[in-house]
């Protein structure tokens, strides 16, 4: 044009630029990975629920007092007394 700058563009002397891929998608590692990936989390998950479980029952099983009972008996007995026990003896 007359009277321009030779330095002057216009804007159809540019090609368009290209979309701008989102950067979350550009990080995005493959299905097999994250498939993995969760699954570790789930085995994790489900073996700390696991050992809080055995925990919490451990617990209830130590906290209750354990079954224990005692006898007293008395016998008046003539003669030698003699006691015999079956049951089979273990070191």
């Amino acid at each position: 044009m007359i009277g321009e700058h030779p330095n002057t563009t216009h804007s159809n002397d540019f090609p368009e630029p290209r979309p701008v891929r989102p950067q979350e998608a550009a990080n995005k590692p493959p299905t097999w990975v994250r498939v993995i990936g969760i699954s570790i989390i789930v085995v994790i998950v489900l073996g700390a629920f696991a050992g809080l479980a055995t925990g919490i029952a451990a617990l209830v099983a130590y906290a209750t007092p354990p079954a224990t009972t005692t006898s007293d008996q008395a016998f008046s007995v003539s003669g030698i007394p003699t006691l015999r026990i079956n049951a089979n003896a273990a070191d």
